[in-house]
């Protein structure tokens, strides 16, 4: 597992170098590694928020947006509007 863990953290400097090289051989390539950066980037931004707001709304105990407590929404039914 060890080994495995080495060689991972040792190919980083390697995945730079390559992608520096596919990014200077052209611009169009360039912008083609910024969108997908910036895609890649927006998506695991997005993701992670609602993860976050998955596992923290039931242990903070935060309502949901909109909802009130039960019993008052079943009273606004119950009341004739005028």
């Amino acid at each position: 597992m060890q080994n495995v863990l080495v060689e991972l953290l040792g190919s980083i400097p390697e995945l730079v170098t390559r992608f520096v090289d596919i990014a200077t051989m052209s611009v169009g390539q360039a912008v083609l590694l910024a969108i997908g950066a910036l895609l890649v980037t927006v998506s695991v931004v997005v993701f992670g928020y609602l993860v976050f707001g998955a596992f923290v709304r039931p242990i903070a105990n935060f309502s949901s947006p909109g909802r009130g407590p039960r019993e008052r929404r079943e009273q606004e039914y119950r009341e004739p509007r005028y």
